[in-house]
Parts: structure tokens; sequence; C-alpha cells
């Protein structure tokens, strides 16, 4: 019974290292002042049709003065947001179908937010991950 007992805690203990190394290094990474964005797909077009999806794990970290847990609250009218400016605007850098533009997306996603929360709600928008896939084939891919 000992040696299960040990193999456990050694694989929980290995498991949950990596977060417990990650949430000391920023500090708002560890706030509860940030609002978690996972999981947005992002379409990219090219002359208005669609060519590539962009996959972007974002972080919003609220200003100060401002309640995070009506942002959380609201985490799905954020998120509807978002993908409504990112079918009116593109995300991606202008030429490339694989990459995201992180300043206008910074400035999309601020806009968006602050639609809602009122200006100056933002304090940071963080890119935790950004991935592409090659989806569609064409002449620029």
């Amino acid at each position: 019974m000992k040696p299960l007992f040990t193999s456990f805690a050694l694989l929980l203990s290995a498991l949950l290292a990596p977060m417990a190394l990650g949430a000391g290094g920023d500090e708002e990474k560890a706030s509860n002042k940030a609002v978690e964005l996972p999981g947005l797909v992002i379409p990219v077009a090219d002359d208005g049709k669609l060519v590539n999806y962009l996959f972007v794990s974002a972080r919003i970290v609220v200003a100060d003065g401002h309640d995070h847990w009506e942002f959380r609250e609201q985490g799905h009218v954020i998120r509807d947001r978002i993908l409504k400016a990112a079918h009116r605007h593109s995300f991606a850098v202008d030429g490339s179908r694989m990459e995201l533009d992180k300043d206008a997306t910074t400035k999309r996603i601020t806009e968006a937010v602050e639609a809602l929360f009122g200006e100056g709600c933002v304090a940071k928008v963080e890119f935790v991950s950004v991935d592409s896939v090659k989806v569609f084939q064409g002449p620029s891919s």
C-alpha cells in the first residue's frame, strides 16, 4: 500500500510543480485581477474569404478600481464581442495567414471590453498562447 501512495504523491507533485513555479513569476498572473480567455478561435480572411484560423489564449488584467468579478461574470459576453470584432477587423499581420498582430488584437480586445465596462478598465492584455494551423490552401499560403 505504501509504494502505491508514494508513487501517487510523486506523480501529483510532478504534475503540480509547473503550476507552482509559474505562479510566482509574474504578479498579474497570480493576481485575481486577471481574467482568462482561453481557446479563442480567430478567423483570418483574405479579400473577404476565410483563409485560416488563429487559436489564441489571452489574459485581460483588470485595472485598479474595477470589479474583476463583474468581468468574470460577463466572460461569455466579452468572448462574443471579441469574436465579433475579429469578424469585422483582421487580427492577423497584414499579408500573413499564420501570425497574430498582437498590437491590433490588443486594441480590439480593449475596445470590446471598454464598450462593456467603461474606458480605462483594462490594465493590460497578455497573450498566453497563439497557434495557427494551415487550414486552407491558396496562392498566398
